[in-house]
């Protein structure tokens, strides 16, 4: 097939194939022993699920999925074993650590001990970037283009797109790699890859989702002119924008073969309610996707003080260091939060489009639900019980495959996108394999 669209520059999104990487400081020793803070090591939070089902498997313990947050290095948490009167050591919990890290967190068995000369260097995407490498290459988190990144790199099999989150990133999908073999793609704001303002200036939700359409079909285009089928996946907020995508996709003139929809946003606006937006709510829910629940935001906090108050709040989590970068870093991933947020609100208070919500397209929809749905999007959200039901949750389209599984929003979210849920990671590769 033929794709029939026009390429397009657009102001907000200005597609770069290099990036300025000159600003990032040079490498740091990486060491990991009893008392480094595992975030800053390299522990993130997909590898922090990992490590609590390990706990649960090897020990049969039940530990929170905070427990990374409340103990943030190896002597911490076994010292919080031998409270829940588990038989635990720091070395045996080491051990336990580096073969999370071994397998998520992409490190090298036997290189993580303190005195090792385990070095940090740039993000992967980053390392594309100064070298002019493509993306063909066997590499994790390639620069593609501005608001596209190659998290696994293969020869066959249908390529997956990743739709960000609320907090614009996708790159939370890339356990997903070690679950199917076919190429995967995240798709992120490019403002968290330039920085640069020009990112922020679009002006609706579906304008993010045109652009970011195009990107995808132009991956998806071929050198004679044709074309390869794609899936698109997408996790609560994600849902809804993998869905706009396809539609954007679909106007184009090339339809995803199938949406995966992981406990998705309603399809249907204008809800009963405004949504929340603005800095102070990125800011929340920032640190909401992280678990943690105890921090408070000053309501006076000025939207500059935003960002150095939740980079505070990772170093206490032991997430990453107090420094500048991490602070910069904050502050553009708050940024893009906030623009995405603003927009999803304004797509709500817009005009009736229940007709196209409730339109049945051609391709096929993996509907995958949380059995507390109805409770986070009445309680979070603020939807009324009909919006947050199963059954509007249908209207995402022709559903060829509903899966239910126990456990709250969040915690179910965040263990299907780290290969966590045997069911899920079951249905997505028999999916994938039909096409």
């Amino acid at each position: 097939m033929c794709l029939q669209y026009q390429r397009r520059s657009f102001r907000w999104l200005d597609v770069r194939s290099t990036l300025d990487v000159d600003a990032v400081e040079g490498t740091q020793p990486l060491l990991l022993d009893e008392d480094v803070p595992l975030m800053q090591a390299g522990m993130n939070s997909v590898a922090a699920i990992r490590l609590a089902s390990k706990l649960r498997e090897s020990m049969g313990v039940e530990v929170a999925g905070t427990l990374l947050f409340e103990h943030p290095s190896a002597r911490a948490i076994a010292a919080h074993l031998e409270e829940l009167r588990v038989s635990a050591t720091v070395e045996s919990t080491l051990i336990l650590i580096e073969d999370v890290l071994s397998s998520v967190a992409q490190f090298a068995p036997g290189n993580q001990r303190a005195g090792d000369n385990l070095t940090a260097t740039l993000p992967v995407w980053q390392q594309f970037v100064a070298s002019g490498d493509d993306c063909e290459h066997d590499a994790q988190h390639v620069y593609v283009s501005a608001g596209l990144t190659c998290l696994r790199a293969a020869n066959a099999g249908i390529p997956l797109f990743c739709a960000p989150a609320g907090n614009g990133s996708a790159n939370g999908y890339l356990p997903l790699a070690d679950i199917c073999g076919n190429p995967i793609f995240s798709i992120v704001h490019p403002h968290l890859q330039t920085g640069s303002p020009s990112d922020l200036q679009a002006t609706t939700i579906e304008a993010v989702a045109d652009v970011w359409a195009v990107a995808v079909l132009e991956k998806c285009e071929l050198e004679d002119g044709n074309s390869v089928d794609f899936c698109l996946i997408g996790t609560s907020t994600g849902g809804l924008l993998a869905h706009l995508i396809a539609l954007a996709a679909h106007k184009h003139g090339l339809s995803p073969v199938l949406e995966v929809l992981v406990d998705p946003m309603t399809p249907v606006h204008p809800i009963s309610r405004t949504l929340p937006a603005g800095p102070h709510m990125a800011a929340r829910y920032l640190i909401g996707i992280t678990g943690d629940s105890t921090f408070e935001i000053p309501s006076d906090a000025s939207e500059a003080d935003l960002g150095i108050l939740v980079a505070q709040r990772d170093t206490e989590l032991g997430r990453a260091p107090f420094e500048l970068a991490t602070i910069l870093e904050r502050q553009r991933e708050l940024r893009a939060t906030t623009h995405l947020l603003t927009l999803q609100s304004a797509f709500f208070r817009g005009q009736d489009a229940r007709a196209s919500a409730y339109k049945v397209y051609g391709w096929g929809v993996c509907l995958v639900l949380a059995s507390g749905r109805e409770h986070f999007y009445e309680t979070n959200v603020g939807l009324s019980q009909e919006e947050a039901s199963a059954a509007t949750a249908r209207l995402y389209g022709n559903v060829v495959c509903e899966l239910r599984i126990s456990g709250d929003h969040l915690t179910m979210c965040a263990r299907c996108i780290s290969g966590d849920v045997a069911e899920f990671n079951n249905m997505l590769k028999g999916m994938l394999l039909c096409y």
